[in-house]
């Protein structure tokens, strides 16, 4: 049978204890952002909202109390292509700054941005809406095009967009999957039409490097499980020096320190949807290239601050109580399995009944 309803996660926190909305918040996004209440908002914290997968593409819409929004794709857990994203803030506004450059997005104006950059703004209290999709769909070249771009309230194409990223808003939740994915793809070509010759900023620094950059990480997330991955390998296959390699991976602690994290976050999120069986958390860690258990046990309980037996089957849950005692008995370190992240790599020619469940509302 085809599915009847478009693939969403929902939130709304205040379905949850105060003390645990800001862990499973930041747990629901793990891999997107790093949120934090503004100072004097941790406790009237509120999130609420819902994300549905389109394809390729992520249309998602939030309400949520003043908070602080971080990411950096360099430490992020998307595995697909690189990101753009199309933004309005209905109602509130936000300032901040994408790879060092200071940008303010207004009440009702449109941006789009690199979600590649390195990402750090305050919100005011706010209703946004996002449309999240690949590179390719709207023929965005980080090596050429502005990493943030405004569009003029009051220009012919920010009405176009905004009109129809409207209507979009409104369609989506009553269309079958296959209509989503239809009108997806018509309002990415959209944006590819209007917004082609917008992007390009001469004032806008290092494209070549972050591009490399880009195209070296890209590298390594494909390789993540091949043991051959070493440093040696990706000079050669990409072009650089060592040294360039490791100034790219000094902020990560290294290359070798990067490759690691990588590795132990797949495991994670493998444990998660793993029954319980004997030589589970073997078979798991020889598969994430961790040939010494022993070891892999010791940094997994480094890094996430629990053990692997902790984190085998967690995912696995489909009711709405056994899948948040499971998330809240370990926290936001956990790989709790609804998470924005998921719908950037979702397959409708799988069940996606653990998509459907809400973490703040019972299944849908």
């Amino acid at each position: 049978m085809g599915l009847k309803a478009v693939p969403k996660l929902t939130i709304d926190l205040k379905e949850f204890p105060e003390q645990d909305r800001l862990p499973v918040f930041r747990d629901y996004v793990a891999g997107v952002f790093d949120i934090n209440p503004l100072p004097g908002h941790e406790q009237d914290f509120d999130v609420r909202g819902s994300a549905y997968a389109l394809g390729t593409a992520v249309l998602s819409e939030w309400q949520h109390s003043p908070i602080h929004i971080a990411g950096d794709r360099r430490s992020s857990a998307l595995q697909s292509e690189e990101i753009f994203v199309l933004s309005k803030n209905v109602h509130g506004s936000q300032a901040g700054t994408i790879d060092d450059v200071h940008f303010e997005k207004k009440q009702l104006q449109l941006v789009a941005y690199d979600l590649e950059a390195k990402i750090s703004t305050e919100t005011t209290a706010s209703h946004v809406q996002e449309f999240a999709l690949p590179y390719s769909e709207v023929g965005y070249d980080p090596s050429v095009n502005s990493r943030f771009l405004h569009l003029d309230q009051n220009s012919p194409v920010s009405r176009i967009v905004d009109a129809n990223f409207d209507l979009l808003m409104e369609i989506i939740p009553e269309s079958t999957p296959l209509e989503a994915v239809q009108l997806s793809k018509g309002f990415g070509s959209l944006l590819k039409g209007v917004l082609a010759d917008s992007f390009h900023d001469d004032t806008v620094r290092d494209h070549f490097a972050r591009a490399r950059e880009a195209a070296i990480r890209r590298f390594v997330r494909q390789e993540i499980k091949n043991p051959n991955l070493t440093a040696d390998r990706v000079c050669k296959e990409i072009g650089l020096s060592r040294a360039a390699l490791f100034r790219i991976f000094k902020p990560d602690g290294g290359f070798k320190r990067a490759i690691t994290k990588l590795r132990l976050n797949g495991a994670l999120a493998e444990l998660a949807r793993t029954s319980p069986a004997h030589g589970a958390i073997q078979r798991v860690a020889r598969n994430w290239v961790f040939p010494d258990q022993a070891h892999f046990s010791r940094l997994f309980k480094e890094s996430f601050g629990f053990r692997p037996t902790d984190a085998v089957g967690v995912g696995l849950s489909n009711s709405y109580e056994g899948a948040k005692a499971s998330f809240l008995s370990i926290r936001s370190k956990t790989a709790e399995r609804r998470r924005l992240v998921d719908l950037f790599s979702f397959d409708p020619n799988k069940s996606i009944a653990c998509m459907t469940t809400s973490l703040g509302s019972k299944s849908e």
